[in-house]
């Protein structure tokens, strides 16, 4: 599973237009996030609350230097916690950087001191960048398999099966991901093993952290539906209006030495 995790995430970050990075510049005790589509306007928000921010693995300076971008209103940002860990301009897509816009960043000082932040970015153009990604994911699949031994490149609970079902996927062009007015859909390669082992493991996913199956109770309770056919595992979450999608992440943060530092250097600003 863990090679799988860390072949797939790469084309699938590319196919974002989004860079990953390796450490972790800040972490937190708790994030809202909040995601709404606007059709008439093709844009989609992405709304964040990070509350008990400390600074990551990278040190106090590359907290800082995160977190000052960011009230600097520099795309970049973090969903839910490592990997995810988002800065737009290190990959030079200047499509994407003109359809980019961060609304609102701004930090608060709350008593213990701990940090928290409010941030918004806005995806314009949300249909072309969605295609754009789904062109990305192919060719990042075609590239990495395209000539690969599948069976050997198979891992843990995927098998070859899945990997020939994506790489067919990935040569007709079909979209990997698709929004309309009915909300978000993913479209995604999946054999009858696959389906069915996923089924049976869903409600206690055997060496999930609970962190992790808090998220995916969450994903499951605003699931719209899901339906499964010739080799593909579609999959929809509804936009309710104002409400859009919305998710809480927890994580387990120990203050490290330099808290005090880090909440002095940006707090408040």
């Amino acid at each position: 599973m863990e090679k799988y995790c860390r072949r797939k995430l790469q084309p699938l970050v590319l196919g974002l237009g989004l860079v990953t990075s390796a450490c972790t510049k800040v972490e937190f005790e708790r994030q809202e996030l909040k995601l709404t589509h606007d059709a008439e306007q093709d844009i989609m928000d992405l709304d964040l609350e990070y509350i008990g921010l400390v600074s990551g693995n990278s040190g106090l300076e590359a907290a800082t230097d995160w977190l000052q971008g960011v009230l600097g209103k520099k795309p970049r940002f973090i969903a839910m916690g490592w990997p995810f860990e988002f800065d737009l301009n290190e990959i030079g897509d200047e499509w994407l950087l003109e359809h980019v816009t961060v609304e609102r960043a701004r930090v608060t000082t709350v008593e213990g001191p701990v940090l928290q932040l409010d941030q918004s970015v806005r995806f314009h153009s949300i249909q072309e960048a969605l295609i754009r990604a789904s062109a990305a994911i192919a060719a990042g699949l075609i590239q990495n398999y395209g000539e690969a031994n599948l069976e050997e490149e198979a891992d843990g609970w995927v098998d070859a099966d899945t990997l020939r079902l994506a790489l067919e996927q990935a040569r007709r062009g079909d979209p990997w991901m698709t929004l309309d007015d009915g909300g978000l859909h993913f479209h995604l390669p999946c054999s009858p093993v696959l389906f069915h082992l996923a089924l049976l493991n869903i409600a206690d996913p055997p060496q999930m952290e609970e962190r992790d199956r808090f998220l995916l109770r969450q994903a499951i309770s605003q699931l719209g539906s899901m339906a499964y056919s010739n080799g593909r595992l579609d999959l929809a979450f509804p936009f309710e209006g104002e409400r859009g999608l919305r998710l809480t992440a927890t994580h387990h943060v120990s203050p490290r030495d330099d808290h005090k530092a880090f909440v002095e250097s940006v707090g408040g600003k």
